[in-house]
């Protein structure tokens, strides 16, 4: 019996006929698959952390608010999950007082309650009368009265979450502040619900709130008495953030229709009980005005709204941007984009339109390249109480600034109406009015949107504003790219680069058209320069002190072979330096190696003498002078005086030896002053290379450096002179021998003072030649030091006091640079010093915990100069006693020599993004960091006229007044210099023929979508591109083509091409547009590029990447797509079929996974099989069916929910610019690579960046740290009322997590936790808590969360015998370390 049956036979189907006998045979036959089939790989266990390194700067509110106190003038900066509280100085200066960034919803909108702007302005004026212009801002410690103070006014805040929150800003007794929240549902306000929280209303006199609990809906709260709400601010004062009640009364209220507006209006003088609630509202595409109105005095259930249906407005009317209510009663104005309406009488029962005014309707700043602009902002000058009229500021969005007088007295209501002048940049809601005194002009204050924001001053009679501050904002991202500062090296040789002590850049495209600009991003300290000044370059060191007669600073600054002294008055509009320093009796024809002041006398140490001079007074030639010179033969090596004991230790050189010897400085009452030795030298084996003295606990300490490599720590006794107490040498494996010679040293300790009789324990912060940071720790009385698991005994102990001998512990290792970083003590505070290391300038300070120290870049910026760059730092000193009266204020002045010129300078509280721009007046599109013309590349596009350059007839673009142009620019990165021939860079035709278009500027309407460097070798011939990729949009002048790839090489000035020498040749070149993907080769012969093969995508690209022979691709419809180079054909290898709104992607090196980010604002790990993507068949580009095991296996290994979409990834090292060897946390027990899967070098960094503007890192976690980190995450956001993407229950924690969703951390709440202290987390597992985790109990209280939380512990470090969770703080400190 036999039948016909079809076969595949080759790929292909056929008819066969076959018999039952052969049929079985085959049935009963095992299957056997063919050897080189693959077994399928499971996916890794992996999880994604995710951190906020960057806050977005976007700033929505800007609001004037003491909510400190009324003598403190501050302003508040609200962003969509931030709150910053600074303090405006009255030289225009902003001084950082406290931030909050921890907000676990979005802040939808803000306000502020409490006195009026009269009363604050008022008492502002009196307190600037009664102190002057000696007012210095918040003493560092106030009295317990002054911080239990109720402040005047309360900011208010509505979440998307639907709360509302009452703010206010405590001062703790340490100094620093703390925010102090109450916080209220909205009743009927879903979380996350349409208009919930959209608008904030408050009453003129702060008895009633209204906020919107949804589109359609709102709440309004009567407000308890001003009384009551001070003796409930003033009883929070303890540390702990408790709540005020606030609230007296609410009622919720249905509106027939969408409230656009809201605002509460002014009632009659009189009628001070009277409350009147305007709102502007949408139904059916018609705009009305309802009105509430009651008694204050009365329940709110008194409220009611005049007529039914409301108040019928204009067709002019309807598309109003703005409601600003007027201080005439129950008057208000509606700004729609062009016209301003008056309106009056509305509880009169007709709504009275007093006039229409049209104001810059035909005027648009230049640069403005978008839509017509519209008002957005509105703001009352702050001094409108001195005032009978009314005035406001209208702003608009391209940064016009209009000014409207009104009046009461007779009609119409606006008076005058003027140009105020131009802001520089696009504003939003974001805009107020300032005051700083009674004798100042107005202060507008503007956040940007698309470019900066500033702080303006108005002139009077001039359209020109001056800047008297700018605030960055560095949004939107356009593209980014992270240089590393090896400009040597090629792209062959970068994974040698990255082994080595390298830095990295980060630059970005930012803002768009006459705002547009090229943004380095910088993070660190902000430090304001006050003084710039000229000075000698190639100074030393410097010392600065105040003169004896107390009227100026003094700076005497040493150059290799002399010394010049400068000095300061305390006003700084005096700086008196070479004819003065000639009457200091000091000596000027010799270097100095120390300086400082002993009561009446300036004390000088030069390698030939040691000189004390009485300062002259102005008029006086030279003050009396002694100079004890040193002995034939003697040279001095350095020195150190100790001002306290009138000391000076110094070590000379003779000719036998070289000793450490001390002196002491007499003056008696009218008499000359001398010196003396004290004490016989000691005699040392090898020359010093640092000496410093500083007393410690009543005990007075030299610590001298020598070039043995050691460091030796003395201690001055009575009567036996300098005593050597240790002897430590710097030795590490990393350490190159001869090089870790200690060149500068600074002393670090918390909460100990001079007289405390106590045990001593400081930290030392040393600066070694071989360019090292080495921070150890001293204690006295321990035999052993132990910090985090390590332990070390004294190299050498020969002195035993009467609490035990010192013994020191190696606690961290830093690689700054490549020279020896400068270490200067900071004598204000005893636990920070400042380092210096080429351009590099940090402020280090120790922990609390006094374990380890955290260093921060310092970035110089001069707010007259945004480009200002800062250069090497050659010395540093803390300017003591400066008042910096008048117009200057500086709390704690710095004083450092920078390139020829000496910098003044203060420093902000907190660590911020510090961004350095360079405009380009355009907007940038593409950035390409070109290693070989070692330039920065920048695609922009603009607009241009079009009578500057005729278009066709046909040229549809050419109806309009300008066109869309788009060029390159070159940029230099460290100055900021822009040019179209960057280095000799002169861009002639492209190579392929017929086209007679310059390529360095694309046609009308085309834009640069992509830039690559392209080096290809043809035979013996090696050749650069710069690739350029363009796209017509829809409607262009050649839409057909879709756009253009453009290939640009480089000349000599003599015409001969530059010839590239490189050991890697890449002759093809890999484009994608819409759904193709291209093959193209250089034919250099032919001078043209030849299409090789395509590949047809299923849905458009978003994204591609090239690595090796695979070509990897973001599309809309498959999340990755992964195509394998064959010869002359492209196939398909990997396709994830998840259908996301791709955007970029990035391909982890040396890990077969993908990061995709989509639209929908998550981030996806992809994983596949990277063996089978090199040997798997494949889907050619005319396959119709996929058979199983064509592709490489693969899938979503996890997913990560942020904030807002990612726009770009990054990978490089950290940009704080130094590494970390020797660090404080790890343990012999602790290895990171059983928690990190990527990147495994801990001095690398995985970054991606926000739409707005905020820079986040990702770390890869393994199971065991998953499961670990998200069990505490869990607990801590049941602690904290975070909110947590999913909570496990416990009893399924150490399951194996397979949700996607699921595998994400948290690293900003885990911050959180880290914040609470050890406390915290210890009560997270072991306090009782209404949560409850499993089934029905409260599993913390039985002790199982602890049990649970010790197992996943001990999976991924063993904490020995230390305290569970004491290590676990050690673990989170370096899985949360920073990029920046």
């Amino acid at each position: 019996m036999s039948f016909e049956s079809r076969v595949l036979v080759d790929g292909v189907w056929t008819s066969r006929r076959m018999d039952l006998q052969t049929i079985l045979e085959n049935h009963r036959r095992p299957a056997q698959r063919p050897s080189t089939e693959h077994p399928t790989k499971a996916g890794p266990n992996l999880a994604v952390m995710t951190k906020t390194v960057i806050g977005s700067p976007v700033v929505n509110w800007i609001l004037p608010a003491r909510v400190r106190s009324k003598e403190k003038n501050d302003v508040i900066f609200i962003g969509d999950n931030f709150v910053e509280v600074k303090e405006l100085l009255s030289d225009g200066r902003f001084r950082d007082i406290a931030v909050k960034r921890d907000f676990d919803a979005r802040i939808c909108r803000a306000g502020v309650l409490g006195d009026t702007t009269s009363s604050a302005t008022s008492a502002i004026e009196a307190y600037i009368k009664e102190e002057g212009t000696e007012q210095m801002g918040t003493p560092r410690h106030q009295s317990k009265m002054d911080r239990l103070k109720a402040p005047p006014q309360v900011l208010i805040l509505s979440l998307d979450s639907g709360d509302l929150l009452f703010i206010v800003v405590r001062e703790r007794v340490d100094g620093t502040f703390q925010f102090v929240i109450s916080d209220k549902a909205i009743p009927f306000g879903k979380p996350g619900g349409e208009g919930v929280g959209r608008h904030i209303a408050v009453d003129p006199s702060s008895r009633a709130i209204a906020v919107t609990a949804s589109k359609e809906s709102l709440v309004l709260y009567a407000i308890h008495p001003r009384d009551r709400i001070a003796r409930g601010v003033e009883s929070t004062g303890s540390s702990k953030e408790q709540g005020v009640d606030f609230i007296e009364q609410e009622r919720h209220i249905l509106i027939e229709g969408e409230i656009i507006l809201m605002d509460f209006l002014h009632p009659e003088p009189d009628d001070v009980q009277h409350v009147i609630l305007l709102l502007v509202v949408l139904k059916e595409k018609k705009v009305r005005l309802l009105v509430y109105e009651w008694d204050c005095s009365l329940p709110l259930a008194g409220a009611k709204r005049q007529g039914i249906h409301g108040y019928r407005i204009s067709e002019r009317d309807t598309l109003s941007l703005l409601l600003i209510p007027l201080k005439v009663p129950s008057a208000f104005l509606l700004v729609s984009e062009s016209t301003v309406s008056a309106f009056k009488g509305i509880l009169s029962g007709s709504v009275q339109c007093n006039i229409d005014l049209e104001i810059g309707s035909d005027r648009v700043v230049a640069g403005y390249s978008g839509p017509k602009p519209r008002y957005t902002a509105w703001a009352r000058p702050a001094r409108i109480a001195r005032n009978e009229r009314d005035m406001l500021y209208i702003c608009r969005q391209d940064g016009l600034v209009w000014y409207l007088e009104l009046d009461d007295n007779d009609d119409p209501l606006v008076k005058t109406t003027s140009h105020a002048g131009y802001l520089r940049g696009y504003i939003g809601t974001a805009f107020a009015s300032l005051n700083i005194g009674v004798h100042t002009n107005d202060l507008l204050i503007a956040g940007g949107e698309s470019s900066s924001g500033g702080l303006y001053m108005i002139r009077p009679k001039s359209d020109a504003m001056e800047c008297l501050a700018t605030f960055p904002n560095w949004t939107p991202v356009a593209d980014a790219v992270l240089l590393q500062e090896n400009p040597s090296l090629a792209p062959t040789e970068l994974a040698v680069a990255e082994s080595s002590r390298s830095k990295s850049r980060l630059f970005v495209g930012t803002g768009r058209g006459g705002h547009g600009a090229v943004t380095e991003m910088r993070y660190g300290l902000k430090a304001w320069i006050s003084i710039l000044m000229e000075f000698r370059p190639g100074a030393n060191r410097f010392w600065c002190f105040r003169d004896p007669s107390n009227m100026f600073t003094v700076l005497v600054v040493a150059f290799p072979f002399d010394t010049e002294v400068i000095f300061v008055s305390d006003d700084l509009l005096t700086v008196e330096g070479k004819d003065v320093s000639e009457h200091t009796g000091l000596d000027m024809l010799s270097t100095t190696i120390g300086a400082d002041n002993f009561g009446p006398l300036m004390i000088q140490v030069t390698p030939n003498s040691m000189i004390a001079t009485r300062i002259p007074s102005k008029g006086e030639l030279d003050g009396p002078r002694f100079a004890l010179a040193c002995g034939p033969r003697e040279k001095i090596f350095d020195a150190a005086l100790h001002a306290p004991d009138r000391t000076i230790v110094i070590v000379v050189q003779t000719d036998s030896a070289v000793e450490l010897r001390t002196a002491q400085v007499n003056f008696p009452d009218d008499e000359p002053a001398s010196f003396s030795r004290v004490y016989p030298p000691f005699k040392l084996e090898s020359e010093p290379s640092h000496l410093s003295v500083v007393e410690l606990q009543q005990k007075k300490l030299i610590f001298l450096g020598t070039t043995r490599s050691t460091i030796m720590i003395f201690e001055e006794h009575d009567t036996e002179g300098p005593v050597l107490l240790l002897e430590h040498r710097f030795q590490h494996p990393s350490f190159e021998a001869g090089f870790a010679v200690c060149e500068t040293v600074a002393h670090l300790h918390r909460d100990q003072r001079a007289d405390d009789p106590g045990p001593l324990g400081f930290c030392l912060a040393c600066g070694l030649r071989n360019g090292s940071l080495v921070v150890l720790r001293i204690e006295q009385g321990r035999e052993t030091c132990e910090y985090f698991g390590r332990s070390s005994t004294p190299v050498v102990s020969l002195l035993s006091f009467e609490a035990g001998a010192l013994f020191v512990a190696l606690q961290e290792i830093f690689e700054i640079g490549g020279t020896a970083p400068r270490v200067s003590p900071d004598p204000l505070f005893g636990w920070t010093a400042f380092l210096t290391c080429d351009s590099d300038f940090y402020r280090i300070t120790l922990g609390s915990d006094e374990r380890h120290v955290k260093l921060e870049k310092i970035w110089l910026t001069d707010h007259k100069r945004p480009d200002y760059r800062q250069g090497p730092v050659d010395a540093i000193s803390r300017v003591p006693g400066l008042a910096f009266q008048s117009d200057i204020q500086l709390d704690d002045a710095i004083a450092c020599l920078s390139e020829g010129n000496l910098v003044i300078f203060g420093l902000e509280k907190f660590p911020k993004a510090v961004p350095s721009s360079f405009v380009i007046d355009r907007t940038p599109m593409k950035l390409l960091d070109s290693w070989y013309l070692d330039v920065l590349v920048v695609a922009y596009s603009g607009t241009r006229p079009l009578n500057a350059h005729p278009r066709p007839p046909q040229d549809v673009s050419a109806r309009s007044p300008s066109t869309v142009i788009s060029s390159l620019v070159f940029a230099n990165r460290d100055n900021g210099v822009f040019t179209n021939s960057m280095y000799e860079v002169d861009f002639r035709a492209p190579v392929s023929r017929g086209s007679h278009h310059n390529p360095g500027c694309a046609k009308p309407g085309e834009q640069i979508l992509a830039l690559a460097d392209w080096t290809c070798r043809q035979k013996d011939e090696q050749y650069y591109f710069l690739v350029v990729g363009t796209a017509f949009p829809v409607g262009g002048s050649t839409p057909s083509t879709g756009g253009r790839i453009l290939l640009m090489s480089n000349y000599n000035k003599d015409g001969g091409r530059l010839r590239l020498k490189m050991n890697f040749a890449i002759t093809s070149l890999i484009s994608v547009s819409g759904v193709e993907v291209c093959l193209r080769e250089l034919n250099s012969v032919e001078r043209k590029i030849e299409r090789v093969c395509d590949f047809q995508l299923r849905s458009p690209a978003t994204g591609l990447t090239v690595k090796d022979s695979l070509i990897y691709i973001t599309t809309v419809m498959d999340s990755l797509t992964i195509l394998r180079l064959e010869p002359r054909e492209l196939v398909e290898v990997f396709s994830d079929a998840v259908a996301r709104l791709c955007g970029r992607h990035i391909v982890l090196p040396d890990m077969p996974l993908t990061l995709v980010a989509d639209q929908e604002r998550s981030v996806s790990g992809i994983w596949y099989d990277s063996d089978r993507l090199r040997d798997c068949r494949g889907r050619s580009n005319d396959a119709r069916i996929v058979r199983p095991g064509d592709l490489a296996p693969g899938g979503t290994a996890f997913e990560a929910e942020l904030p807002v979409n990612i726009v770009h990834f990054l990978h490089g090292p950290p940009l704080h610019g130094w590494r970390l060897r020797s660090d404080p946390c790890a343990s012999p027990t602790l290895d990171m690579k059983s928690s990190v899967a990527y990147p495994a070098d801990p001095n690398m960094r995985l970054l991606g960046f926000g739409e707005d503007g905020s820079l986040f890192q990702f770390t890869l976690l393994t199971e065991d740290a998953f499961l670990l980190l998200r069990y505490v995450q869990n607990l801590a956001a049941l602690s904290l009322g975070a909110d947590s993407p999913e909570i496990f229950r416990l009893d399924h924690i150490d399951a194996r997590v397979t949700k996607p969703h699921q595998r994400h951390i948290d690293a900003d709440l885990l911050g959180r936790v880290l914040e609470q202290g050890p406390a915290f987390i210890r009560a997270l597992f072991t306090s009782p808590s209404e949560h409850v985790l499993g089934e029905g109990v409260d599993v913390r209280s039985s002790g199982r969360a602890y049990d649970v939380f010790r197992g996943l512990l001990n999976k991924v470090y063993d904490p020995q015998d230390r305290d569970p969770v004491d290590a676990f703080v050690s673990y989170l400190q370096i899985m949360l370390r920073p990029a920046v």
